[in-house]
């Protein structure tokens, strides 16, 4: 469980910061102004309040496992609607706040889903190990977005790929289970 946690927190990570810093760039190669497009990632920016709070309560009630594999899923359909979002303003600023409210969920529900599943007293030990390969993948997110880039003159291969690798960490979520404690 643990190693698959760690796996889907790491395409979360490189998916996260894989679309965030390329969210400008692809909302002016779709005819949106520089000033237009930072205020849709300032919307994603602000959205996140209420992402905090709405998954937090899902935790409350649904699980963490729950609602982190949602989440996660979530996460890949919100790439998707990226491609689409791009052709009008409205729907830029829509996409926006979902993904700010989407993205968010991930920073709340994996503390939670850790603490449930190993208890408080390694959390410590377990986010610092986290934290490493989290960095890893936010430090490639943004390059495998500009390669693929560079590479097709599109963001579509990247948008596709980023889609996909978060079902796959949606479903290391959804198998994972917690740890018997008793034998741990």
């Amino acid at each position: 469980s643990y190693y698959l946690l760690i796996g889907s927190i790491c395409t979360s990570w490189l998916i996260r910061t894989g679309v965030t810093l390329h969210m400008i760039p692809f909302f002016m190669d779709h005819g949106f102004s520089d000033s237009l497009a930072v205020l849709v990632l300032a919307c994603y920016s602000t959205s996140g309040i209420a992402g905090a709070v709405i998954w937090g309560r899902a935790a409350d009630r649904f699980g963490a496992r729950r609602s982190l594999t949602l989440d996660t899923a979530l996460i890949g359909v919100g790439v998707i609607a990226l491609w689409g979002a791009a052709t009008t303003i409205w729907l830029a600023f829509a996409w926006a706040v979902f993904w700010g409210i989407v993205l968010t969920g991930q920073m709340t529900l994996q503390k939670i889903i850790f603490a449930d599943y190993f208890g408080r007293g390694r959390l410590g030990s377990i986010s610092g190990v986290v934290t490493a390969f989290q960095t890893i993948a936010q430090a490639l997110g943004p390059v495998v977005a500009a390669v693929a880039y560079d590479t097709f003159q599109s963001y579509l291969i990247a948008l596709v790929g980023f889609s996909l690798i978060s079902f796959v960490g949606s479903a290391c979520v959804f198998i994972s289970r917690p740890p018997d404690r008793a034998n741990g």
